[in-house]
């Protein structure tokens, strides 16, 4: 999906996607094994410097089932974009529109 909604960095994004691939299943399954709570699905991890609005506006129409977690940190210097992203009115309807629940870690359920 992340490829799907922005190909910059297309190399770097491949590369590191299977890198990332092989380790969550790794680690899935320890994560299971262990009944520690974690999300279905993570974003923006490949998206460095890249999560805007329109990033974020066009990931949550096309969210998977599940729980998904969203990769930011909008309190780093230069991270402008994430936290006018994050407290967008656009952004927030469609959370609404589309019946979106946030939810904190503490929130998810350990498998």
């Amino acid at each position: 999906l992340g490829l799907k909604l922005d190909r910059r960095n297309l190399f770097y994004k491949i590369t590191h996607a299977i890198i990332f691939s092989f380790l969550s299943r790794r680690n899935r399954l320890l994560l299971i094994k262990a009944r520690l709570p974690h999300a279905d699905r993570v974003f923006g991890l490949l998206q460095t410097n890249y999560i805007d609005k329109q990033y974020v506006l066009k990931l949550l129409t096309h969210l998977p089932k599940g729980t998904s977690e969203l990769y930011v940190h909008p309190g780093q210097q230069d991270s402008d974009l994430e936290m006018e992203a994050l407290l967008s009115q656009d952004v927030k309807q469609v959370i609404r529109t589309n019946q979106i629940k946030l939810i904190r870690y503490r929130d998810l359920q350990g498998s």
